[in-house]
């Protein structure tokens, strides 16, 4: 009797599929932002600070910790 064999392969590996990079709205807070002109400097002390704030998981408090780090960092 003749023994049939079959042919065994292995799966087929999935379709590689080309990714686009997230890129997130804000930068992490360790990210040094780029200079950027702002008509009022302590705006741009405002976002950091708020960006901060945001990052440490919005803590209770009055955040002047946040606002001084975004002072040091923006240089304002």
């Amino acid at each position: 009797m003749a023994t049939k064999h079959r042919n065994h392969h292995a799966p087929a590996a999935p379709p590689i599929r080309a990714t686009v990079p997230v890129v997130p709205e804000t930068p992490p807070a360790n990210m040094p932002i780029p200079p950027q002109p702002v008509a009022d400097p302590g705006e741009a002390v405002r976002r950091r600070a708020y960006q901060l704030w945001e990052a440490a998981g919005r803590p209770e408090g009055d955040g002047a910790e946040f606002w001084f780090q975004a002072e040091r960092e923006v240089g304002g």
